[in-house]
């Protein structure tokens, strides 16, 4: 049971395994993919926009897999509480698009 990061500056050429933009993936799709995560590991996501379709590449059988949007980035050292948001749009979508329902 591992933990894993993703960011968006991070690199999917890294392991995945720190938080830092060194250590940690840059999509979603990577984490999820084949040579991502597995059963039994935890993903923590820092807040950004992901612009990917994702997809979940692996089979998660007899252990728990946990993926968290970590919006007060908790886990994230450099990084800006906010919205974790994955959108297949493309760069004309951004945070400010979001519609907030009022109370």
């Amino acid at each position: 049971m591992t933990i894993y990061y993703v960011r968006n500056d991070g690199n999917d050429a890294n392991f995945g395994t720190s938080s830092s933009a060194s250590g940690a993936w840059k999509t979603i799709t990577k984490a999820l993919g084949v040579a991502g995560i597995s059963g039994g590991d935890t993903l923590y996501v820092a807040p950004g926009v992901y612009r990917e379709t994702v997809e979940v590449g692996f089979a998660s059988t007899g252990s728990t897999t946990y993926v968290y949007g970590d919006n007060r980035a908790l886990n994230f050292a450099g990084v800006t509480p906010g919205i974790v948001r994955v959108t297949a749009y493309s760069s004309y979508d951004s945070l400010s698009s979001v519609f907030y329902p009022s109370a």
